[in-house]
């Protein structure tokens, strides 16, 4: 296998900006040893992300539980409660939502492409006004797409901070993986969700490994993009794939794991560069994601990633009134 480099993504806005920070971790301190409070944007309908995403926002699984958070709200209506909200309000406009954020959870609504088009191009809009140095996360099934319109109507804001959440793909993969190795789905690692989401999402399980053993030579390989395709993960899912996520991103993990996320390909492993396309990262320290390179692809892959690009740029191509 040829050698895996790493290239350094985004750095949010508490390092651009020359605040102090620390590294924090998700189970260690006490509400009463908490950090001075941070602002996060929910918008569009937080709830639809289901009760584990309000309940672990709340309760610090994203962020940390060692992190005060001040929540603005735009198109919610569920209040989110827990040790380690300071405060929430809730927003009549999106510049009002977005103002001096440090963080913005973005969940596509149930209109079409162009009307979701036309909502982010705002929302980009309002974040490069009030908040041009958040990191934001996009959520939803034409999540890629949103976040490219976002990422180009925020003048200003670094592209590497505007991030679509494919994790979900990954953990239905994960699960289809374990049962058929036998193993449980927390011990299924090195999965890569390559493009999208559901549809537009081809999860690759030729790298993955469990108990230290290499899966990717079972004939079964093959057959778990489409099995992900034709599942449809549930709100449970979805809700804790946008808390590990963040979690990732924020916090990090030692141990650094391989994390789909939706970001510019910056032409990697020949993708066209302009696209947000799901990639492998990592992430050992918290505060940034770092690119995962030199991951051999092969024949069958390659022919995946290639179909799933092409649907991407037919859905980038829908909405270029808005690029």
């Amino acid at each position: 296998m040829a050698a895996l480099k790493n290239t350094v993504g985004a750095i949010p806005a508490f390092l651009r900006t020359g605040g102090a920070m620390m590294r924090r971790s998700v189970a260690s301190a006490a509400p009463s040893d908490a950090l001075p409070a941070f602002r996060v944007a929910l918008v569009n309908g937080h709830s639809a992300l289901g009760p584990e995403f309000v309940a672990g926002l709340g309760d610090g699984l994203a962020f940390g539980k060692d992190q005060m958070l001040e929540l603005s709200i735009f198109g919610g209506k569920e209040d989110v409660k827990g040790s380690v909200v300071k405060s929430q309000t809730t927003a009549k406009s999106l510049e009002a939502c977005v103002d001096k954020t440090e963080y913005v959870v973005a969940v596509q609504g149930k209109g079409d492409l162009q009307s979701e088009a036309k909502f982010f191009a705002d929302l980009g809009k309002a974040v490069s006004a009030t908040s041009y140095m958040a990191s934001v996360f996009v959520v939803g099934p034409n999540s890629n797409t949103l976040a490219m319109v976002l990422a180009h109507n925020a003048k200003g804001l670094d592209r590497e901070s505007v991030m679509s959440v494919t994790l979900a793909d990954q953990v239905v993969a994960q699960r289809a993986i374990a049962k058929r190795a036998s193993v449980n789905p927390e011990e299924v690692e090195r999965v890569v969700v390559w493009g999208g989401s559901g549809p537009l999402a081809f999860a690759d399980a030729a790298h993955a490994v469990a108990k230290g053993g290499w899966l990717g030579g079972n004939k079964w390989v093959e057959e778990i993009p489409e099995e992900v395709r034709k599942s449809k993960a549930d709100v449970s899912v979805w809700g804790k794939a946008v808390l590990d996520t963040i979690r990732h991103f924020h916090v990090g993990d030692a141990k650094k794991p391989w994390v789909s996320l939706g970001i510019q390909s910056r032409s990697m492993y020949g993708i066209n560069e302009n696209l947000w396309f799901s990639l492998p990262t990592i992430n050992g320290v918290g505060l940034s994601y770092q690119r995962v390179h030199g991951i051999p692809i092969d024949p069958f892959a390659a022919k995946k990633m290639q179909e799933v690009e092409a649907a991407l740029i037919k859905e980038r191509d829908a909405v270029k009134s808005f690029l």
